[in-house]
């Protein structure tokens, strides 16, 4: 098996919008991690229960034949609007698992989740997600024992991704430490990811009209340890989020969050001037490093460019904006050497 790109998204319209418009030959190379997220919809009554259906309808207007994904539901605590006998995790599975190839995960903090594979089973095994400064206790071994002894899932069809979670330039110096490499150095796991999100968790510090570039220290990181582990090494991130939840308090301004090889571009307009989103696209489009026709979401920002508003393709809002960088970043990173060599 080669090596597969894991992006850790939320569970929101814009994410999967972006996994709508992903290439076909992304899919292929990549297995989402997406992230349960609290309904926020005006109108909604909320509760675990509301968010899995609309997580449910969501990844049903994305599906593709084929389509793999592993799901965390950690984020959404379980209440009396559970309907399925168990867990927030069980009542996922039992809506979607007959929609996609589904990868439950399970976190060393979290028995509920377990519990939830062991009722549901794991037809596609699981996969474990933990944080680097808990591969120095017994934790993990005594969660494989209980994933083999009551859910028959042996290490072998076992999923192991370790989530630095927000990285910096300091990250990737640190993290060859003796745990991250023991564990990551084992091949007897299905697969072994490292993952963690370099962005910004706000672009407060970036002034409207002004192109800034912001280093994707993940890559680093993730090169310091494929060379120390070798090849056999997949990739994760947070494509263009910070890992971190957001405040999402007020609507943002039109922009976009550009991924190139070893950083992003990042421009934004004004706030509640959507209508700049058109000159966003420009600025972007005018940059030696645009890829145009890598896919859907660069041929859609070139003909926002191009065209303006004369051209069919709306402003859009906060939604369209994230989906159309994710999209490109999903696209980019398959493309673009990361998860086949060396960037």
């Amino acid at each position: 098996m080669g090596l597969f790109y894991r992006p850790i998204l939320k569970g929101r319209e814009g994410e999967f919008d972006a996994l709508g418009q992903a290439a076909e030959r992304t899919w292929k190379s990549t297995m989402p991690l997406l992230e349960l997220v609290p309904t926020t919809a005006r109108g909604s009554s909320g509760g675990a229960r509301r968010a899995c259906q609309d997580f449910r309808d969501r990844l049903r207007d994305t599906m593709r034949l084929g389509m793999r994904i592993a799901v965390d539901t950690a984020a959404v605590p379980a209440d009396g609007t559970l309907v399925h006998g168990g867990g927030v995790l069980l009542d996922l599975l039992t809506e979607i698992s007959a929609m996609a190839e589904v990868v439950p995960v399970v976190r060393l903090d979290d028995p509920a989740a377990v519990d939830d594979v062991v009722r549901a089973g794991a037809e596609h095994g699981v996969l474990v997600r933990v944080r680097p400064d808990q591969l120095g206790t017994d934790e993990l071994g005594d969660l494989l024992r209980r994933l083999a002894a009551e859910a028959d899932v042996q290490k072998s069809r076992v999923d192991l991704v370790v989530d630095f979670g927000p990285v910096g330039s300091r990250t990737a110096r640190a993290a060859v430490s003796d745990a991250v490499v023991r564990v990551l150095d084992d091949d007897g796991w299905r697969s072994r990811t490292v993952a963690g999100g370099a962005f910004p968790r706000d672009l407060a510090s970036v002034q409207p009209w002004e192109l800034t570039e912001i280093p994707r220290h993940e890559v680093s990181l993730w090169s310091r340890l494929r060379r120390e582990i070798g090849a056999g090494l997949d990739f994760g991130d947070y494509a263009v989020a910070h890992p971190l939840p957001s405040g999402r308090g007020s609507a943002p301004p039109p922009q976009l969050r550009y991924a190139v090889q070893d950083r992003w571009l990042v421009i934004k307009g004004d706030r509640h001037r959507p209508q700049q989103f058109f000159e966003v696209c420009r600025r972007i489009r005018s940059h030696p490093e645009f890829t145009g026709q890598l896919g859907s979401a660069d041929r859609s920002i070139a003909g926002r460019a191009e065209n303006g508003p004369a051209g069919g393709q709306g402003a859009g809002t906060g939604s369209t904006w994230r989906a159309l960088s994710t999209a490109h970043h999903l696209d980019f990173v398959v493309d673009h050497g990361t998860t086949h060599g060396e960037p």
